[in-house]
């Protein structure tokens, strides 16, 4: 990396003069002492106090930090050299003034380099790293892009930050480092690619932060590509000096019927159960359990070579394509690895699906006259302007939702029940809700806020069970 002050001293050749820091340049060149020899005192470093107080005039690649000599010897043409290159204008205006007048020049109630600007300016290394050849050929330049997207000029420019090296392996050199990070952090918020490089652009002008630099969606792009790589390369680090770890994956598909697959990795490190999210990977076709193994294989060939010594144990949902006898992505898993590998059902899945059996099974046609209810009850618009609420969803795969629905009917049912009451006969409710139906209701918004705070207890990262 490039350092943040470079120093533009001259090396010493022997019989040359040590000329030492006269103390009456640092008014007539507007200098500042910046650093002393510890053992003689001797000045050995001198700042500009142009550079200090009111920055480059013009920006350049060596104009960009506080401009340091360093010495002996320090000589007067370099002094003259940087300020009529960096300070022409405010250098012609400081020689015409008088040493009173120039003893108070630098006195200013802001100085350049306690802004923002000198902070992204001094700091703008360039960021090189390299990744490992199997990483960015099979992870980031294959498995993470849809079968439809591996041709074309979008593939090209989102993996164009990626040079390969001679060893075949793959360098990554980002040249703005602040918006490399910042972006980096945006998306880790949850912003779009296109939200995060409006939200550079907006930093850039109202920060009037030059240095930022122009940015589109396809940058982000890029960036976010260079950044899993750079994770996945360490995570790979870490496995691969792990003796065990174990697995935990999902699937699901998005509101654009987009399927994806995503992968955690459990590791014991300094007394602590470690949780890391290492990818999420986009999935064509079915879900089966050949199809899924056969991407976590390839995935974990890359991450760590040594994953059939090494993994001891595997996390799932509880699906058939999941656990399976025969043909299980775990079965199948557990057929590759050595004995004694561990098989875990999510605790949580296993409380929803016992969640969703007993609400179904409540009787007296409980769940039908439910939904039934509250497809009524969020079409009254005059009952949830008055209530300043409307009743949730019912989802048919969490019985969060079941918990959530019956909490709000039971605290809004004196209400309901007035409604219903008083609506005239054409727009009543069909049927109104039994004494018994508000009693099941009841008793599962208490047995669902049980439940739920036992869940909310086992979702820590940190959770472990004895």
């Amino acid at each position: 990396m490039e350092n943040s002050e470079p120093a533009l001293k001259r090396p010493c050749q022997a019989g040359a003069r040590k000329t030492p820091f006269q103390t009456k340049h640092a008014l007539q060149y507007g200098l500042s002492i910046a650093a002393r020899d510890p053992g003689s005192s001797e000045v050995v470093a001198v700042h500009c106090q142009f550079c200090v107080c009111f920055g480059c005039e013009v920006i350049s690649k060596k104009s960009s930090t506080i401009w340091t000599f360093e010495g002996p010897p320090f000589r007067t043409d370099n002094y003259t050299q940087h300020l009529r290159l960096n300070h022409k204008t405010r250098w012609e205006e400081y020689q015409g003034l008088a040493q009173q007048e120039k003893s108070k020049y630098f006195d200013v109630a802001v100085k350049h380099v306690e802004t923002i600007c000198h902070y992204i300016e001094s700091r703008s290394e360039v960021i090189t790293l390299t990744v490992g050849s199997r990483i960015v050929d099979v992870v980031i330049g294959d498995m993470l892009w849809h079968p439809t997207e591996m041709e074309g000029q979008t593939r090209e420019n989102d993996l164009s930050l990626f040079k390969r090296k001679e060893d075949g392996s793959y360098l990554v050199e980002i040249n703005k480092s602040k918006q490399f990070l910042l972006v980096t952090r945006f998306v880790g918020r949850g912003m779009s690619f296109a939200m995060a490089a409006d939200a550079i652009h907006d930093a850039k002008e109202v920060c009037d932060i030059v240095k930022l630099g122009a940015c589109n969606d396809y940058l982000v792009a890029s960036y976010a590509r260079a950044a899993c790589a750079i994770s996945i390369e360490h995570i790979s680090q870490v496995l691969c000096n792990k003796w065990a770890f174990s697995v935990a994956f999902d699937a699901s598909t998005d509101l654009q019927q987009t399927s994806w697959v995503d992968v955690r990795i459990r590791y014991y490190q300094n007394s602590t159960l470690e949780n890391l999210h290492l990818i999420t990977l986009p999935f064509a076709g079915r879900h089966t359990g050949l199809a899924t193994f056969e991407m976590f294989e390839k995935l974990f060939d890359v991450v760590c070579p040594l994953w059939k010594d090494k993994l001891i144990g595997c996390s799932t949902d509880g699906a058939a394509n999941m656990t399976g006898r025969l043909s299980g992505v775990v079965t199948q898993i557990q057929n590759v690895v050595k004995p004694n590998f561990m098989r875990v059902w999510c605790l949580l899945h296993q409380i929803d699906v016992i969640m969703q059996k007993v609400y179904k099974q409540a009787g007296c046609n409980f769940y039908k006259t439910l939904t039934s209810i509250i497809s009524f009850l969020r079409r009254q618009k005059n009952l949830v302007e008055e209530m300043q609420a409307i009743c949730p969803n019912l989802s048919a795969t969490r019985w969060a939702s079941m918990s959530r629905v019956a909490r709000f009917l039971v605290e809004k049912r004196s209400k309901i029940v007035t409604y219903f009451v008083e609506t005239e006969p054409s727009d009543r409710f069909d049927q109104l809700p039994t004494p018994v139906f508000w009693i099941l209701i009841s008793v599962i918004s208490e047995i669902s806020a049980h439940v739920s705070e036992c869940v909310e207890s086992l979702q820590g990262r940190r959770v472990t069970l004895q």
